[in-house]
């Protein structure tokens, strides 16, 4: 299966893409080098941001989301 890549004009997205956007560029500058950037931290705090959601909580963490899922299987 080949990823797909599609462009958006929500504007709720695009401010959610450049909040990831800007995480990441801080956490990779707080490092002193590209061997002390702690990708284990990225990805935490990247899975702690609250995202919009249609269901009946307005807003989710991507971790709450998918272990709804999980517990869906």
């Amino acid at each position: 299966m080949k990823p797909e890549i599609f462009t958006t004009n929500s504007r709720s997205m695009l401010a959610y893409m450049n909040q990831m956007k800007y995480a990441i560029e801080i956490s990779v500058a707080l490092a002193e080098g590209f061997k002390d950037i702690n990708y284990d931290d990225i990805e935490d705090l990247l899975c702690d941001m609250l995202l919009s959601s249609h269901g009946p909580v307005k807003y989710e963490k991507p971790t709450d989301i998918l272990r709804n899922l999980v517990n869906e299987i």
